[in-house]
């Protein structure tokens, strides 16, 4: 099989005619031309061509096709990634796949419910999410693009922001004890008391017989 870039008139003769230095000077004139317009055609392509479009052109494709949530900020690679990702997109704008794809790309964990789902009025719904930062830094940008992807009949009731915490609790057991004494004294004639006497380290003196020395 001839390459079509590569192919010229003179694949397609056989014989004297595909000698002919006239013949191979068309065919080698036609072949560069070919090949020029050729390249020219692939700045033309766009879903088909999106791995191969440079930066620029990519920039350019998005705000034409107002692609979601796309930054110039980007790497490139996510850039493409989006693009081939509008057309499925748009094609799914207006259904409850398309807001919780959306969603999901504004908050991470997260689920859409209609009203029939928790009981509320017709036409609306909700947003439950945990996510408690990802709900007021993108908020309003969510709301924006809500706005693209829902119906006209379905209306945002509110987002719900639910958290959950858990702690432990610790339980100790504490024993004090107490030990009362009581003493009893008893009032002493001052006359009977007797004070014995002691040396300078406070020893009591003794007498020969082992008795306190007294005063």
């Amino acid at each position: 099989m001839t390459d079509l870039y590569q192919g010229q008139i003179t694949d397609l003769l056989d014989g004297s005619l595909k000698q002919n230095p006239e013949v191979q000077a068309l065919a080698y004139a036609v072949q560069a031309e070919k090949q020029r317009i050729m390249l020219l055609t692939q700045g033309t392509k766009i879903e088909a061509a999106i791995d191969d479009l440079s930066e620029e052109a990519l920039d350019a494709l998005a705000v034409e096709l107002r692609t979601q949530y796309y930054s110039l900020d980007i790497p490139i690679e996510k850039k493409r990634e989006l693009i081939r990702n509008t057309f499925l997109w748009y094609k799914k704008a207006g259904t409850l796949s398309a807001v919780e794809e959306l969603a999901l790309a504004a908050y991470g964990e997260c689920t859409v419910q209609e009203w029939f789902e928790y009981g509320g009025d017709p036409g609306y719904f909700r947003v439950e999410t945990s996510q408690f930062e990802a709900v007021y830094s993108n908020l309003q940008s969510f709301l924006t693009l809500l706005e693209k992807v829902k119906r006209l009949s379905a209306h945002l009731e509110k987002v719900r922001i639910h958290s959950e915490r858990r702690c432990g609790i610790g339980v100790g057991i504490a024993i004090q004890r107490h030990i009362t004494r009581t003493m009893h004294m008893e009032a002493v004639d001052p006359e009977q008391l007797l004070i014995g006497l002691a040396d300078e380290n406070g020893d009591l003196l003794l007498d020969e017989n082992g008795d306190i020395l007294i005063e």
